[in-house]
């Protein structure tokens, strides 16, 4: 038997299963008996300082790093600072001795002494790592001392409590240093897994037109992947983004991967010359190494969606395994732009699994996107398990991947450009192992303040469920008529199935054929929910005939699913204010599920209608209608529903309040500079600087820091009003010991003159303002200019800093001008269709030249006193059409309007008496 065979066996049998797994990862098909505990410096005040936050001090006063129980090992450790000098100590200690078992400057054990040398441990990218395990049986502390803080991970995996571990030593024993030269090997060679040797090789080549897929690899037995290769003759960004993979394993109809290669193949801004054990390049040939395991078969599929036909070449290398009962999943996710405020979510994986790799492509042109943590949710918790400090930091870099990106093994940097980051992550080495459920999300910036194209791919090994309910929409429940699929993995193939019912209703199936279990024994059926049926939670049932025509029996796949019945209706504001408040003008993203394809809808608020801002859209092919509404004029401040109406069938009402208010709010957050004359422009997070016993209700916690250096300095801050009209200013600042006398004005105007924004604070802390009355200002609809100045500075304060909060714009009261009427309107019956014409207007009621934003549409029935508004037509346009009924008789009369700010719900008549009706 060869000695490395028969140490593995060993290793196994005394409990060293990290060595399987490090050097095997399709072991990790199968349950890891293990959990993970991650330490790491992230601020636990809320703040960004994600340095120097440690777990207590021991008997030395030394900060700990880590401090736990085992039995265990420390599977990664990773740390950054700049100017380290031999002072700054790293100890270690193993098993409750009181003597350090290492006791060396910081920067050793990573790279620079034995056993923790490269590729196993190493710095790169402005990050200090280490993948050696540090195995312990009955505890593990390590610490660090000096006067400067640093950002520090340390990853551990807890073993079962009375699993018998051979203790980390110095010198390490041979056993585990030939075990450690091992996994050096397998890392020093990332594109060859040199521990599987290849029994087959199946490959193909192709042109593929644009538009179409291809079942390019096809393998039946039982075994795994040693290697996926494919070569594309064009390799640009472009074509990566948009051709795309799947993966099929033991005849289950639902891929376990999907997504562009761009990200599936670690790819994410075209080609890029790298090798990682994962992912890479081999000549002008794409690799993947992560083994997709199969007992039956497995078959990759690739589709064309370039816009051009694409040559290819594909190979699959097989190995003999035995994989178990997990499957490798990957979870493919796009937002763009990400939203403003909200976590973006990379994974969300059910179990039982293990967490193996992420790819991740950011484009945000602002760095400061790499301050988001990353945050991992295992088994349903509520608090993160894993909190981490940095997105660079998380790729094992640091500084910014400063002071160059590089590509290693188990993690790295593509590329990191103007406006694109680009990493990889595998975690070969310091899987996540989880039993339920495990969601994966991180920050977009320090505090979700910036936005912008995220692309990620996530792999995890899993145990599909037995029974996997697919509905069309894909909001995790039905409405009345929609598609619901059922798809169930090792079923019998003798089971009397006959349909499916929802609580007492019966599905019928969306193909007239019986049901049948397949050779794979499975079961891939599609039903329809009745278009009667009741809101309500249901049990969802397999119907079984058990021995005649009248008896039945049945097997619950879900004892709570959700039937909405009609349509329903989700919104969201595209401008994001605490508490989701808007104000007339502002815009509404909105969503409905439950439409018939191609069918639209008009929206509502409080019975007033809103516009759809750009085309009015339809239904797809899975009756969801996505858009986006402008909130109208005429609501008085309070808590609404959102409704919308579809052209045939149930309307739909929000499942939340949408909170209109009299004022709009801009926040330090969300304002970027346009000239400035001074000594700095920064971003800071208010947990760093107010005192832990302060409660002032700060914003969203950031603020827009101003530092001048004259009574000259000022910044010039642009910000959007969603509508014009007259406002009164309010103003929020912060006081402290280094502030200036701040002067603000708006679009010109003087509104805030010579406040002084110091006050003795310890140690320069914060304190925030009470309201500051400012002026009353006129806004157009759109960009408006807000410019802070430092006009002075008290005698005691020393500096000019002007620390602002947020800026609240009440809307006035104004008297009601007269409307701008349109004249010769001209009306054409068209079927059932009324199409109104009419000339542009280029002045309005006074005479005044006026480019019109748009014109609104009111109509009304012959008795009426009151005209009703009904559309909204952008000012560059000159006609509208609107579906009648026979017998219906309607007066219209169209309006010119300035700005984006809709009129009133309803006019009075005499007002419009200029009009042709």
């Amino acid at each position: 038997m060869p000695l490395f065979l028969l140490l593995l066996l060993t290793s196994i049998a005394s409990g060293q299963t990290y060595w399987e797994y490090m050097l095997h990862p399709e072991r990790l098909s199968y349950a890891l008996a293990a959990e993970i505990q991650h330490f790491s410096s992230w601020a636990r005040n809320g703040s960004n300082s994600d340095l120097g936050h440690y777990y207590g001090a021991d008997q030395y006063g030394h900060q700990k790093l880590c401090d736990v129980q085992g039995p265990g090992v420390v599977v990664a450790m990773w740390w950054t600072q700049d100017n380290q000098t031999s002072q700054w100590r790293w100890r270690l200690y193993v098993d409750n001795n009181t003597t350090a078992l290492i006791d060396t400057p910081l920067v050793y054990p990573f790279g620079e002494m034995h056993p923790f040398l490269p590729p196993v441990a190493d710095s790169s990218s402005g990050g200090y790592f280490s993948y050696v395990p540090i195995p312990f049986q009955n505890s593990l502390r390590i610490t660090y001392n000096d006067f400067r803080d640093i950002y520090f991970h340390v990853t551990v995996l807890k073993l079962p409590s009375g699993t018998i571990v051979e203790p980390f030593t110095m010198p390490p024993s041979p056993q585990y240093l030939t075990m450690l030269d091992s996994l050096a090997d397998r890392l020093s060679t990332p594109q060859t897994p040199i521990y599987v040797p290849t029994v087959d090789v199946i490959d193909t080549t192709a042109a593929l037109p644009h538009g179409q897929d291809i079942s390019a690899l096809e393998f039946d037995g039982v075994g795994q992947t040693r290697r996926l290769l494919l070569k594309l003759n064009n390799r640009t960004q472009q074509v990566f983004e948009n051709f795309w993979i799947r993966v099929y394993t033991d005849g289950y109809p639902l891929p376990d991967i999907e997504g562009p290669i761009s990200v599936a193949l670690g790819t994410p801004i075209g080609w890029r010359p790298y090798r990682s054990t994962v992912t890479g390049s081999v000549g002008d040939t794409l690799y993947f190494n992560l083994p997709i395991v199969f007992d039956k078969r497995v078959r990759i599929e690739f589709e064309n969606l370039t816009g051009a036909s694409q040559t290819l070449y594909a190979g699959l290398e097989i190995a003999d395994g035995s994989p178990g009962p997990f499957r490798l999943h990957g979870q493919y996710r796009e937002m763009n732009p990400t939203r403003l405020w909200s976590n973006y979510l990379i994974a969300d994986f059910d179990g039982p699994g293990n967490y193996v790799g992420t790819v991740q492509d950011m484009q945000q042109p602002d760095n400061h996107v790499l301050e988001g943590d990353e945050l991992f949710y295992i088994d349903g918790e509520s608090t993160p398990s894993w909190h981490g400090t940095g997105t660079e930091d998380y790729y094992k870099g640091g500084r910014y991947w400063t002071p160059v990106y590089t590509q290693l093994p188990l993690h790295g940097c593509v590329a990191y450009l103007a406006d694109t980051a680009a990493a990889y992550r595998w975690h070969n080495n310091d899987p996540i192992p989880f039993e339920t459920r495990l969601r994966y999300e991180t920050e977009v910036g320090r505090f979700n303040n910036l936005s912008g194209h995220y692309r990620t791919m996530a792999y995890a090994y899993l145990q599909r469920p037995q029974w996997k309910i697919v509905d069309a929409s894909g909001d995790g429940a039905t409405h009345s008529g929609e598609q619901l699929r059922l798809v169930g993995e090792n079923i019998d193939p003798e089971l009397p199935i006959v349909g499916a019912r929802l609580g007492d209703f019966q599905l019928s199936l969306v193909d007239a054929s019986l049901i049948a279990v397949n050779g794979d024994s499975i079961l891939d059926a599609k039903f329809y929910t009745p278009d009667n049926m009741t809101a309500g939670v249901y049990p969802l049932m397999l119907v079984l005939n058990i021995g005649s025509d009248s008896l039945y029996d049945f097997d619950t796949l879900s004892v709570a699913w959700q039937h909405l019945g009609g349509p329903s209706l989700w919104f969201q504001p595209k401008r994001p204010d605490i508490g989701n408040v808007v104000f007339a003008g502002d815009s509404l993203d909105i969503e409905m599920h439950g439409l018939h394809v191609g069918e639209s809808a008009s929206a509502a608020i409080n019975g007033i209608p809103c516009p759809w801002v750009g085309a009015v859209p339809s239904a797809d092919i899975f009756g969801k209608l996505t858009g986006v509404i402008r909130v109208p004029d005429g609501l008085s401040p309070g808590d609404y529903l959102v409704t919308a109406t579809p052209q045939t069938g149930l309307g739909a009402t929000s499942d939340s309040l949408l909170h209109y208010r009299n004022w709009f709010r801009v926040e330090g957050e969300v304002l970027h500079h346009a000239g400035w004359s001074g000594a700095r422009i920064k971003e800071e997070w208010c947990r760093d600087w107010i005192r832990a016993d302060n409660t002032d209700p700060w914003g969203r916690m950031s603020c827009y820091v101003f530092t001048g250096n004259s009574t000259s300095s000022y910044v010039n801050l642009p910000f959007w009003s969603p509508s014009g009209g007259t406002y009164q200013a309010k103003y929020f600042f912060g006081r402290t010991s280094n502030a200036a006398v701040v002067t603000v004005q708006v679009n010109g105007e003087n509104s805030l003159v010579a406040q002084d924004m110091y006050q003795n604070t310890l140690y320069q802390s914060w304190v925030r303002t009470d309201t500051l009355h400012g002026g009353t200002h006129t806004l157009t609809p759109g960009q408006n200019l807000l410019t802070l100045r430092t006009v002075g500075r008290n005698a005691s304060s020393t500096d000019w800093k002007a620390i602002f909060d947020q800026v609240m714009f009440i809307a006035m009261e104004t008297p009601a001008s007269k409307p701008a009427v349109v004249e010769d309107v001209i009306i054409q019956q068209l079927d059932s269709l009324v199409r109104l014409t009419w000339l542009p207007v280029e002045r309005d009621i006074d005479g005044a030249p006026l480019t019109p934003y748009a014109y609104d549409v009111f109509r009304a029935a012959p008795a009426d006193s009151l005209w009703y508004w009904h559309a909204e037509v952008p000012g560059t346009e000159t006609t509208w059409t609107i579906p009648v009924s026979i017998g219906d008789c309607f007066d219209f009369v169209i309006v010119a309007r300035r700005g984006t700010n809709l009129p009133a719900s309803s006019l009075s008549r005499r007002q419009l008496d200029r009009g042709m009706e």
